[in-house]
Order: C-alpha cells, then sequence, then structure tokens
C-alpha cells in the first residue's frame, strides 16, 4: 500500500500544482488588467492635472485683462468727467457771452429808436404828436430810403 499511497500522493501534488499554476495564470493576467487599468487611470489623471494647469493658466491671464480693462475704464471715466466739466465751463461762458451780445443789442436798437424819435422830431412840417410810432418807422425806412 504504501506504494499507492506514495503514487496517490505524487498525483495529489501534481493535480495541486498544476491547479495552482493555472491560478497563477488567471491571476497573472488579472494583475496585468489590474496594472493596465492602473496605467490608464494614471495617465488621466497627468492629462486632468495638464488641463487643470493650462485652465489655471487662463485664468490668471483673464483676471490679469480684466484688471488693465478696469483700470482703463476708470481712466476713461475720469477723462470723460474732466471734458464734461470743461464744456460745461465753455457753456457758461458762451451763454454769458450771448446774454451780453443780446443785451447790447437791446441796448443798440433802444439808442436807435430815441436817435430815430429825436430826429423825427426835429425834422421840419412833422408834427411830435403825429409822428408814427418807432416801429413803423424802423419797418419804413428799412424799406424806403429816407428824404
Amino acid at each position: 500500500m504504501s506504494r499507492a499511497r506514495q503514487v496517490l500522493g505524487l498525483f495529489l501534488v501534481t493535480l495541486f500544482g498544476v491547479y495552482g499554476c493555472t491560478q497563477g495564470q488567471i491571476g497573472g493576467r488579472e494583475k496585468s488588467a489590474l496594472e493596465a487599468k492602473i496605467q490608464r487611470l494614471e495617465e488621466e489623471v497627468r492629462s486632468a492635472h495638464t488641463a487643470q494647469q493650462q485652465l489655471r493658466q487662463k485664468l490668471l491671464a483673464a483676471e490679469e485683462r480684466q484688471v488693465q480693462l478696469q483700470k482703463q475704464l476708470e481712466q476713461w471715466q475720469a477723462q470723460a468727467a474732466a471734458e464734461r466739466e470743461a464744456l460745461r465751463a465753455e457753456l457758461k461762458v458762451r451763454t454769458a457771452e450771448r446774454d451780453a451780445l443780446a443785451a447790447h443789442y437791446d441796448k443798440f436798437r433802444k439808442d436807435l429808436r430815441d436817435l430815430l424819435q429825436q430826429a423825427e422830431a426835429t425834422l421840419p412840417g412833422i408834427s411830435p404828436a403825429v409822428a408814427p410810432p418807432p416801429s413803423a418807422v424802423s419797418a419804413r425806412s428799412a424799406t424806403e430810403p429816407l428824404p
């Protein structure tokens, strides 16, 4: 029996050895599949990190551009305010000039009417009580020459 036991023991050892080798190969395939998956995930992480860095750089550039544009806007607003104040001051000056010229023109017309009334009053043959109003005289004098 000892021979049969030896053969049976050898058979069992061989059977377990073959079984273990097949399990090792299946485990090796699973291991290589897991390693491939790990490599793929590591590559995805690297590419995501690279994309993140690029987006951060773009964000920083956009923020810098925004700051520049904000400064430029503030400068333009300051210039516009200064120009607006200058235009207001110029408008006041022009309005004062216009008002002064209008007052001067009104005084000139009044003086001219007074002179016309004095001249008509001194003319012989026209009585001052019958003299036409100054507006009629100025309208007539503009269309007809004086005698």
